[in-house]
């Protein structure tokens, strides 16, 4: 049987602009990764830490989203933090979505377990 790479294209509609992130994209992970390494180093007496914590999430956004992305979705909006964990939970329930049909697309109905598990795992802001 042969073998042929899916579509990996993940379609997102942000706040009125049309992106694509590609699912299971090597530097869109790194920068999650960053994003969250920051999130836990943020302390109380740290004044400048959300500000820090907006930062890596906009380059999250541009990783994950493309270059510019996090310019165009945020534009003309005062820096808040609740509203860039409140959009990195909507892109990754998005590409958890999209790893469920997937799964199911290609492992039939043995897929069910995985999805139940991931369904019960949301990621948190």
């Amino acid at each position: 049987m042969d073998f042929k790479f899916l579509d990996n294209k993940i379609k997102l509609n942000i706040n009125g602009h049309d992106f694509e992130m590609i699912a299971g994209d090597v530097e869109g992970w790194e920068a999650l990764t960053r994003a969250e390494v920051a999130r836990l180093e943020v302390t109380e007496d740290d004044p400048s830490g959300l500000r820090k914590q907006c930062m890596v999430l906009s380059e999250l956004f541009d990783a994950l989203l493309g270059q510019g992305a996090h310019d165009k979705i945020f534009a003309g909006r005062p820096l808040n933090i609740r509203e860039h964990l409140d959009l990195k939970t909507h892109v990754l329930k998005e590409h958890m979505r999209f790893a469920m049909e997937r799964e199911k697309m290609l492992m039939g109905n043995n897929a069910e377990p995985i999805q139940e598990a991931v369904k019960n795992d949301t990621p948190e802001g």
